[in-house]
């Protein structure tokens, strides 16, 4: 029996659906109670080792330090400010008890790194689809990827626990539109893969720039004119700054375990 197009405004699929990535929060003072509802959630995700780690970042005074590293006004304005770490470290000990000869006694770990990463984005997305059902939007932040060696040192966090993403959360103070995503077309394929054409790569970066342009993206939360289209292509851009930060950070995620 062929299952008729399910509704989207029900249950899940409403929370799934209606999620933006919000940037200006209202004020609040989350309880641990519903801190502990969002990890738990988030633990409900499925997963292989549980390889991760969040880290809920409280005191006023080690936001105002992220601040100074990110210039981010987001890390000290959300209500919850969560650290998602990769953590190596205690899936290490975990094995250690199980057997002496294990497999990341031993890097690298190609298969265990992967599904690590892999179940840690599971985790995040539980723990963001839980607090849009209590009212708490979100946003990702890449910052971690970038400023490891830094949170380790601020944080007190051991070598083998990976900074990863910053995970932003609290009522939102706005309510933008639905923000582009790639067509279908792109995504969704059957029986094999079905090579993107330019043509199509072209028209979803044009109809990108020409909705977040409407919104008066970029100028709202990064201070620039510039298209989407721009503005991804500086971001990409291979020049001896990036050149730096990339093997900084291969040297960082190697020293912590993080092998492929």
């Amino acid at each position: 029996m062929v299952m008729s197009r399910p509704r989207r405004k029900r249950g899940v699929l409403s929370l799934i659906f209606r999620r933006r990535s919000i940037r200006i929060f209202r004020e609040a003072r989350p309880s641990r109670d519903i801190l502990e509802l969002l990890v738990e959630a988030g633990q409900r995700a499925p997963c292989v080792y549980q390889s991760y780690t969040v880290v809920n970042i409280t005191k006023p005074e080690l936001r105002d330090k992220i601040y100074g590293l990110t210039e981010d006004n987001i890390v000290k304005q959300a209500p919850i400010l969560l650290l998602l770490c990769l953590d190596v470290r205690r899936t290490r000990m975990l094995f250690d008890i199980l057997e002496r000869r294990h497999i990341l006694a031993r890097p690298p770990n190609p298969i265990e790194m992967v599904e690590a990463i892999f179940e840690a984005g599971l985790f995040a997305e539980n723990l963001i689809l839980a607090g849009e059902a209590i009212g708490y939007s979100s946003v990702i932040l890449d910052w971690p990827l970038r400023l490891g060696g830094d949170l380790q040192n601020l944080l007190h966090i051991p070598e083998g626990v990976i900074p990863l993403f910053f995970i932003c959360m609290g009522p939102p103070g706005e309510n933008p539109p639905p923000r582009p995503r790639m067509p279908l077309e792109l995504i969704l394929m059957s029986d094999g893969y079905a090579e993107p054409k330019r043509e199509q790569l072209l028209r979803y970066l044009e109809e990108a720039s020409e909705k977040l342009a409407a919104e008066g993206y970029f100028m709202k939360y990064v201070g620039v004119r510039s298209t989407y289209m721009e503005y991804l292509a500086e971001k990409i851009r291979s020049d001896r700054e990036m050149e730096v930060l990339e093997a900084e950070v291969s040297e960082f995620l190697r020293r912590n375990g993080l092998s492929i």
